[in-house]
């Protein structure tokens, strides 16, 4: 992939799942060393998932020197450097209860994105792996507190949650909910990788937490790289003057995305980012 640049990026953010991970949900030595030869050249990394910021625990590991991590789809931005949250915004309350009752009505698992954590309405173990693929189920089960009164849980916190997503397990009872769910006002309903549905506020964003980030540093859109594989990554493709869709990504991304790289099992991210770097030295000789 060999990518034409008018100014050398100097911004990536990079979705997770489906895009950084592979199919085991592991960071590849690849991707590793092509996010630490950024990080020496002076390139801002940014993680930029659906994720909650204590669901990043393997990132953290894997990518220590990666310093600021968009969470929740925007709703939550941190620099894990100083541990200051840059941008945090959460459902009103009501809206949301209204949300998680109209879910709970649907065979399907359902959680709150509150904070740093998440929390989950108990299933019976035996649906688990209805609800759950092998590769998140893992996952799933390390990151979440289980409880088994979601909706007087969120009820009663000081604040609305973040995000709300649920995992419906049959692929008819994701075309019943978005039908159910159109034209609705207040919040966006998003299709992931995973099996899931994402429910957020309509001004939260991968797209508005990136631009928040490079306004922050004086950055333009042209000086920005982002990498995604579905709807959730579309806002900050289309902000950012170079984005990439991997090529496992929902074919609309593809199609949104100005370059198109290999698969997340071909180590599709490093590639990407290993092709920005050669841009950027072909731009400043």
């Amino acid at each position: 992939m060999k990518l034409s640049i008018r100014r050398p990026i100097e911004f990536v953010a990079t979705d997770v799942d489906g895009t950084l991970v592979g199919p085991d949900k592991t960071v590849s030595p690849a991707a590793k060393g092509a996010i630490n030869r950024a990080i020496d050249r002076g390139i801002k990394v940014a993680i930029a998932s659906g994720r909650a910021y204590d669901e990043m625990f393997e990132i953290f590991e894997k990518l220590p020197r990666v310093r600021y991590f968009i969470c929740t789809n925007g709703a939550v931005v941190m620099d894990r450097k100083t541990g200051e949250c840059l941008y945090h915004e959460c459902f009103d309350k009501d809206l949301a209860l209204e949300i998680l009752t109209r879910l709970m009505a649907y065979d399907v698992y359902v959680e709150a994105y509150m904070g740093h954590q998440v929390f989950g309405q108990i299933q019976p173990e035996d649906r688990l792996p209805y609800f759950f693929n092998d590769q998140v189920r893992g996952l799933i089960l390390a990151s979440r507190t289980m409880i088994g009164d979601l909706y007087s849980h969120v009820k009663a916190a000081p604040q609305g949650p973040e995000k709300i997503q649920i995992f419906y397990g049959d692929p008819a009872m994701e075309t019943r909910i978005l039908a159910d769910f159109k034209d609705h006002p207040g919040f966006d309903v998003l299709q992931s990788s995973e099996g899931n549905l994402e429910f957020v506020m309509l001004q939260n964003t991968k797209g508005t937490a990136v631009k928040a980030l490079a306004d922050r540093w004086g950055l333009s859109p042209d000086q920005v790289m982002t990498i995604g594989d579905s709807h959730n990554d579309m806002s900050m493709l289309s902000y950012a003057g170079v984005s990439v869709a991997m090529g496992n990504a929902d074919q609309v991304v593809k199609e949104l995305a100005k370059y198109q790289t290999d698969s997340n099992e071909e180590d599709g991210f490093a590639r990407a980012l290993e092709a920005v770097l050669a841009a950027n030295e072909r731009c400043s000789s």
